[in-house]
Formats: structure tokens, C-alpha cells, sequence
């Protein structure tokens, strides 16, 4: 029997957890245009923290040879976080507890664990990638300006990238996943930590009740 690829039992195991946060309130006031701007501000303030220390983080273990593989510069979105905020010029801001706890836990498994930032980066920039253009869509009709960098993969995809070549890159992520030599507990391992959506769910409840 064919044995399942790593990204296909990511796939499968998170799609619940996955779905759960897609109708949380937060994501259907976006998608219903009644969305806040404080609130998305915020959201972009919380994002900015996870993502500078999942990147800083993955970017200190580059000697992983499993992290180094799939660590690409122009995938990082911190330098985007930064410019949507600055286009929207908010007054001073901190991250949300909720989303302070999630960089926190990123580091924690940074120190313990490093493999396990490759599950953050699985849920994230793939799911930044497959949602990131209907996003986009929503946020340019909900704030008209320049409030969209976060979902703009121009950089590493080429400017004006179609559908197919956000699938292309996708499926090379997966491929350089599912080539790595792990063991069945370091895949359970990431797995696990995958499916774990409750940092998510936290952060969005704090932006709508």
C-alpha cells in the first residue's frame, strides 16, 4: 500500500480545525463587509508579531537542514504587515494577549523543539496563499487604499501571478515537505502541533463578539 505524503495527512487533519475558524465571527463580518476598521487593524498588529517571530525564529535555525529547506525569504510577510499598517496609520496599538500567547508559544517550541515551526508555516503561508486573493478582494472593497501588501505574492511569484501559479508554488512547497527524512513520531509530532488551531481561535475572538 501506497504510503500518504506528509502534506497530504496535513491536509486531512487540519481541515476540521480549519473549517471551524472560517465561520468563527470575525471571518463572516469580513466576508459580510461589517468588519470594523479598529478591529482589522488590530488583526493586522497581532498578525505582525506572529509572523516577525515565526520568521525571526525560523530564520535563527537556518542550520536545520529540514527549515533551511523550506525557509524563503520572499514568503515572509512581516515587511507587508508593517506597510498595510502604515497605510492605515493607526494610533499606537499592542498586540492582543491572545496573540502575544501564540508568539510566545512560537518561541517556546523554537527553544524545544524547532521542527515544529514547519507546522506553523504549513497553516500559515499555505493558508495565506489559498485564501490570500479572495482576502484581498474583501479588504479592497471593505478599505479602498493601500491596505493589501500582506496578500500580494508578486515578490515571490512573479507580479500578476495567476491561480495556477499559486497552486504551482504550493505543490513545491509540499513536495520539498514530503521529501524531508523524518521518522513517524517527528511527523506525528507536526502534525499535532498543525492541527492545534486554538491560538487562532483565541486571537479572533478577541476582535468581534
Amino acid at each position: 500500500m501506497r504510503e500518504i505524503s506528509l502534506s497530504k495527512r496535513l491536509f486531512e487533519e487540519t481541515k476540521s480545525a480549519h473549517e471551524q475558524v472560517e465561520s468563527m465571527p470575525f471571518i463572516l463580518a469580513l466576508r459580510n463587509q461589517k468588519l470594523s476598521r479598529q478591529a482589522y487593524i488590530q488583526y493586522l498588529i497581532d498578525l505582525k508579531g506572529i509572523y516577525q517571530v515565526l520568521e525571526e525564529e525560523m530564520k535563527h535555525h537556518l542550520d536545520h537542514p529540514q527549515i533551511k529547506s523550506l525557509y524563503e525569504e520572499k514568503l515572509n510577510r512581516t515587511k507587508h504587515l508593517e506597510a498595510d499598517l502604515n497605510a492605515f496609520a493607526p494610533d499606537k496599538m499592542e498586540p492582543t494577549q491572545a496573540a502575544q500567547d501564540y508568539m510566545l508559544h512560537l518561541k517556546n517550541i523554537s527553544k524545544s523543539s524547532p521542527l515544529l515551526l514547519l507546522a506553523h508555516a504549513y497553516v500559515r503561508y499555505l493558508g495565506d496563499l489559498s485564501g490570500g486573493r479572495m482576502m484581498k478582494k474583501f479588504i479592497q472593497e471593505l478599505f479602498p487604499g493601500g491596505h493589501t501588501s500582506f496578500y500580494n505574492f508578486d515578490e515571490l511569484l512573479g507580479k500578476e501571478a495567476t491561480g495556477a501559479r499559486f497552486v504551482d508554488y504550493k505543490n513545491e512547497w509540499k513536495k520539498r515537505l514530503d521529501a524531508m527524512d523524518l521518522n513517524e513520531n517527528q511527523k506525528r509530532a507536526l502534525i499535532e502541533e498543525a492541527k492545534s488551531f486554538e491560538y487562532a481561535r483565541k486571537m479572533f475572538g478577541t476582535y468581534v463578539s
